[in-house]
This record gives C-alpha cells, structure tokens and sequence, in this order.
C-alpha cells in the first residue's frame, strides 16, 4: 500500500526509525555536552576560588587554612554555585590550605567533592561523590572519618552543627569577636566547653 506520494508502509516505516534514531543521538549528545560543561565548571571554580585565596592569602588571620565561609565573610569571595546541582558550595567544608610551598583546593558542592587538590591542570582535578557525614559508624573500603568540633557555652549547644576544626574556630571568633588561632586557645580565653564527636562518610570516584 502506498500513500499519496508514493511511499510504501514500509518506506514510511524507515524514514520514521531513522528520523527517530538522529533524534535520540542528538539528545545524547546535548545532554552529554551539557554535562561535561558542568564538569568543567565545576572544575574551573576549584580553580578560581584557589586562585582568589592565593591572592589575598593575607587578608586572613589564619595564612594556612582558609575556608570559603571566611573569604565570603571577608568580602574576597560571593557564593560559588554547585554546577552540578541545586544550591551553592559548602561555606564550611570548601577551603584552600597551604602547606610547605604546595597549595591544597578543597571544594565541596553538594555529593559533589574536589577533595585537597593539587591544581596544576584543571582537566585532570578528580571529583568525588561522598555522602553526608554521619555519626553512624560505617565500614568498607570507601570510608572516611573526621573529628569534627562543637562547643557549649553555659551548658547548651552553641552552633547547630559540627565543624572541622579550623572553620570550628572561625565560627568562635566570629560569635565571641574572639582572635584565638587555635582549640587551647579557645579553652584560654573563653568559658565554652568544647565537644567533639567522630564522624564517617562514603567517598567514592564520581564515573564520567
């Protein structure tokens, strides 16, 4: 049987397939560059975020860890958006450190986790999905821990969360219009009760 412009079924059939199969390669092909776009990003966030803190490394009481909450808190740096996701990066987990010459990027967005990074080429930084820290004790080899800090001040909680211990310190300062560098410091100068707790999560290389 043939149509009025002399296609047969099965021709009409094909043309239908094929129309159908460059349809479904060029979705996969936006879709793929899009995501690689937000890799990229991603990446190159990293990159400026380090860049901004080497910079300004001495606008910073503490010269060796800078967190991204301390550059926003500091006016050096706004929000970085997770490209691969809703919302920004953590203000707390993300940070540049410096150590003996080398400079370290740690940048959290979401799972999403660029994790004490060397930066020298942005295409080779390696992303990490990691699940929330937990108190729950996990096991296996993709699993990490952390000691992770809080306070009391006349018995009840301070901060509604834990910190790392820098960024833990940050927070005190910032709070308390406190200078110290440093746990024994806070002990010192303050009557706060510091608490820690261990802390686990999953880290595992995201596939691209």
């Amino acid at each position: 049987m043939k149509n009025n412009k002399g296609f047969g079924t099965k021709e009409v059939m094909v043309v239908i397939v094929l129309i159908l199969v460059v349809m479904a390669i060029l979705m996969y092909t936006t879709l793929g560059g899009a995501s690689t776009q937000k890799l990229t990003a991603f990446r190159e966030n990293a990159s400026s975020f380090s860049k901004a803190m080497i910079t300004n490394q001495n606008s910073f009481p503490n010269v060796e860890t800078i967190y991204l909450g301390e550059a926003i808190h500091e006016g050096v740096m706004k929000d970085i958006k997770n490209t691969l996701g809703s919302g920004n990066c953590s203000q707390e987990a993300s940070k540049v450190v410096f150590k003996d010459g080398h400079v370290y990027t740690t940048l959290k967005c979401g799972k999403y986790l660029i994790d004490n990074y060397e930066i020298n080429d942005v295409s080779d930084i390696p992303i990490y999905e990691v699940s929330e820290w937990t108190e729950e004790k996990l096991t296996g080899d993709d699993v990490e821990e952390i000691t992770l800090y809080n306070c009391k001040d006349s018995g009840k909680m301070v901060f509604d969360e834990y910190y790392e211990e820098y960024y833990f310190i940050f927070m005190v300062n910032d709070r308390y219009n406190e200078s110290t560098r440093s746990l024994d410091g806070i002990r010192r100068k303050t009557s706060l009760d510091i608490v820690s707790k261990t802390f686990y999560r999953t880290k595992k290389l995201m596939e691209e």
